[in-house]
């Protein structure tokens, strides 16, 4: 595919920018230190381990934070969503975000406005994907199944499981 090939490319690009930085600082550090070419190698090196320890230190936080603050938030958000909308009823057996927008975009009895709305929801996450945001996609999955499953409590709460009608019921009592 051109646009997977072009992501590839960017990345590539991104890594070797990315490396600018460290190469002045590891010729500034060498020739103070008047270390060679070994030198040179170590202090790279030491660069590297250091981007990989902040990098990981990074994500602990970042995945501690989305934990403890902002899974339910966006939870809450994409309930609200779903009831807004008037999103259909999930199937029983459906494991994913993915396999519930695809259904619901892909159900010809529904309302084409809804249908559109699913496929944007389907696009956004394939694109956080495409764009080498696998954590993103992994946090807003876990909110959205979440709040999937919710919904489907709710709707089964009012008797409305199964069905597309108006709802009646205030659904924003039953977010947790």
């Amino acid at each position: 595919m051109v646009f997977e090939s072009q992501l590839q490319r960017q990345m590539i690009v991104n890594c070797l920018v990315g490396w600018i930085p460290d190469i002045i600082i590891a010729a500034i550090l060498t020739s103070y230190f008047k270390g060679g070419l070994i030198g040179f190698g170590f202090i790279i090196l030491g660069l590297q381990v250091l981007s990989v320890v902040t990098w990981v230190l990074d994500n602990m936080v970042q995945w501690a934070i989305f934990t403890a603050f902002s899974k339910r938030f966006i939870q809450r958000q994409f309930y609200e969503y779903l009831v807004i909308n008037k999103y259909p009823a999930p199937n029983e057996y459906e494991s994913s975000t993915h396999e519930y927008l695809m259904s619901v975009m892909q159900n010809k009895d529904l309302d084409p406005e809804v249908r559109i709305k699913a496929a944007i929801d389907v696009g956004t996450f394939a694109a956080y994907s495409g764009a080498f945001e696998k954590q993103r996609v992994m946090k807003l999955s876990i909110a959205a199944e979440r709040a999937i499953k919710q919904y489907r409590l709710w709707l089964s709460r009012v008797g409305l499981y199964g069905s597309n009608p108006r709802y009646g019921s205030n659904p924003r009592e039953d977010v947790v």
